[in-house]
């Protein structure tokens, strides 16, 4: 992992995944909120402003695509279980990331249902919203004149400049 989370004392698997998943969600939800506060300031003084536009778009798309692989490895290992034979003939199963949560119960049916939804804001969501912006903006990055383009493009031009 690219995050020890040991170090802010998660030290199991349930408060590593709401940390992993819902610490960038925050970061994002604040700075997309102060982005909105800007816009509307910009709006109100009688100037134009964008919302796709800044350090702070840029900030959050990249808080989105650095934090994407190791959020997504982390909800994606919910899934994994292993089964021990207990020497009697009875086996148990436990979380492969986690062993001291059983793979039944209502501790892991409450991960299984937190990893699920998270499993479309992360993987699923972040590359649609990445690609909307893309997609969107697909004529001014293909006609740009420079690799980081016009101001329209700047914010989310680490996503393709190096694409000639």
């Amino acid at each position: 992992d690219s995050f020890n989370f040991e170090c802010y004392g998660a030290s199991n698997y349930e408060l590593k995944l709401q940390i992993a998943t819902l610490y960038p969600l925050v970061l994002v939800a604040i700075v997309l909120m102060t982005q909105c506060c800007q816009v509307a300031y910009i709006r109100w003084k009688g100037k134009e402003g964008y919302f796709l536009r800044g350090a702070l778009v840029t900030l959050v798309l990249e808080i989105l695509n650095i934090t994407l692989p190791t959020t997504s490895t982390i909800i994606f290992s919910s899934w994994s279980c292993e089964t021990f034979d207990l020497g009697n003939g009875d086996t148990t199963d436990v979380m492969t990331v986690d062993m001291t949560i059983p793979c039944s119960g209502a501790k892991y049916e409450s991960i299984m249902t937190f990893s699920s939804l998270m499993i479309l804001v992360f993987p699923i969501g972040v590359p649609l919203v990445l690609f909307f912006v893309l997609f969107t903006h697909r004529e001014a990055i293909l006609t740009r004149r420079t690799r980081r383009g016009d101001e329209s493009v700047r914010s989310f031009s680490f996503l393709f400049f190096l694409y000639t």
